[in-house]
C-alpha cells in the first residue's frame, strides 16, 4: 500500500510525505514526513534527496534507456526494529546498477540494541546426527547470483544476542564479499566479550572468545573460552579448531582429571562408575559442542565421537553434499577411512566405507520402525 502528497512542476517532483508498506517479515515499512526531490531530464531520473524512515538519505540518479544508476545511502542513526532485530546502526552505501546487476559497496557500523534472531530455525531441519542447513539451489537460478557486494561491518559498541539458549554480548570486524555468480565470503573476526550458554540446566560462562571467519561463513575457526562452576570446582572449558574438526580442552580449580571433569559437567558428580573417560568425552562431545556451535549458527553436517574396540576416541565429521548422499570422514581403531552414506529411504542405506591401502567395505542397513 501506498499512500502520500506530492506536487509536480514540468519535471520536477516535490514529495511532501509518503507511506509505503508491504508484506515482509523482515523490512515491510517506508515512510517520511520530511520532503524529497526528484527530477527527470532525457531519460534520466535524478534522485536529489529522498528519505528514508526520516532518517537515511539517498540520492543519484538512474538512466531508463542504458538501465544503468548509482545512488548512495547514507545515515548516521537508522534503527531497524521487528521480531528479530533491534538495531541502530550508522550506513554509508553506494549500490551501482547495471541492468539486471548490483553492486553494493561501503560500510556499516552497528552501535546498539539487541539480536534474536534463531541462528538455527525454520530453514534447519534435523534427522539424527545429521543438519541440513538449506537445500542445495540451482546457482544459476539464484538472484544472488546478480548481485556482487564489498561491505565492512564494524561495531565498537557490543550487540546483544539472545536466544532461549544462548546470552552474549559480541564485536564485529568483517567484511563480506561476493562476486557475480560466486558465493560469500566472510573475512575477520567476531569477537564475544561476555555471556553465557545453556544447556538443560547447566550454565557455561563464557569468556572473552573470538570467531576468525576466513571465507566459507559456515566454517570459522573457533577460540571459544568458557566457565563451569559446580560446588567448589570451577572449570574451564577450551574449544579450539575448525568446525569440521573442533578440539576441546578441560582444567579445574581445584585439580580433577580429565574424566572427573567430565563426569562432573554430564553427570553433576566426579565419579564415573562404569564408563571410561573416552565415552564421556564421546558424550560430551555429542551435546555440549555441536548444540553450542549450533546455537551460535555454526553448520556441523555431522559430528559424531565414540569408542573403538580398543577404547579409544572414535570420531565422524562429514559433509552432506545432496539431499541423500553424505561424505563422512572416520578414524576409527587408530586408522583413518572416509564413509559415502546413501539414504534411500527412511528405513534403508548404503555405507561405502573405504580405509587405505587395502581395506574396504559395503553395508546394506535397513531401519525398521
Amino acid at each position: 500500500a501506498l499512500s502520500g502528497k506530492l506536487s509536480i512542476d514540468r519535471d520536477n517532483i516535490e514529495v511532501d510525505r509518503y507511506n509505503f508498506k508491504f508484506y515482509n517479515d523482515y523490512i515491510s515499512h517506508f515512510y517520511s514526513n520530511k520532503k524529497s526531490y526528484l527530477s527527470y531530464r532525457d531519460g534520466v531520473i535524478y534522485v536529489d534527496r529522498v528519505w528514508l524512515k526520516e532518517k537515511a538519505l539517498v540520492h543519484g540518479e538512474y538512466n531508463i534507456d542504458t538501465l544503468k544508476g548509482e545512488f548512495a545511502i547514507a545515515s548516521a542513526n537508522f534503527s531497524f526494529k521487528n521480531r528479530d532485530f533491534d538495531l541502530v546502526s550508522r550506513y554509508d552505501l553506494i549500490l551501482k546498477l547495471d541492468r539486471e546487476r548490483l553492486f553494493i559497496d561501503g560500510t556499516i557500523n552497528p552501535f546498539g540494541n539487541t539480536i534474536t534472531y534463531e541462528a538455527v530455525g525454520s530453514g534447519i531441519s534435523e534427522d539424527s546426527d545429521i543438519m541440513i542447513v538449506q537445500e542445495l539451489l540451482e546457482k544459476e537460478k539464484s538472484a544472488l547470483n546478480s548481485i556482487k557486494m564489498r561491505i565492512t561491518i564494524e561495531n565498537d559498541k557490543p550487540l546483544k544476542y539472545i536466544t532461549d539458549d544462548i546470552n552474549i554480548e559480541f564485536t564485529n570486524s568483517l567484511i563480506l564479499i561476493k562476486d557475480y555468480n560466486r558465493d560469500l565470503k566472510l573475512l575477520g573476526t567476531t569477537t564475544i566479550n561476555s555471556g553465557y550458554y545453556q544447556q538443560d540446566d547447566k550454565r557455561f560462562y563464557l569468556d572473552k572468545s573470538h570467531i576468525y571467519f576466513s571465507g566459507n561463513p559456515q566454517k570459522p575457526l573457533l577460540e571459544i573460552k568458557a566457565t563451569y562452576i559446580k560446588e567448589q570446582y570451577n572449570i574451564q572449558i577450551f574449544i579450539s579448531g575448525t568446525t569440521d574438526d573442533p578440539i576441546i580442552n578441560f582444567n579445574s580449580d581445584p585439580y580433577l582429571t580429565q574424566k572427573e571433569i567430565l563426569s562432573l559437567i554430564l553427570f553433576d558428580s566426579t565419579g564415573t562408575g562404569n564408563r571410561s573417560g573416552t565415552e564421556l568425552y564421546a558424550l560430551l562431545g555429542g551435546t555440549f559442542a555441536k548444540e553450542l556451535m549450533k546455537s551460535l549458527g555454526i553448520s556441523v553436517d555431522h559430528l559424531l565421537l565414540g569408542q573403538g574396540i580398543d577404547e579409544r576416541l572414535s570420531v565422524e565429521i562429514g559433509e552432506k553434499i545432496s539431499d541423500n548422499i553424505t561424505v563422512i570422514y572416520q578414524h576409527n581403531n587408530g586408522r583413518d577411512g572416509v564413509k559415502v552414506r546413501v539414504d534411500h529411504s527412511d528405513s534403508f542405506e548404503t555405507n561405502i566405507i573405504l580405509q587405505p591401502p587395502n581395506s574396504s567395505s559395503i553395508e546394506f542397513l535397513y531401519k525398521s520402525d
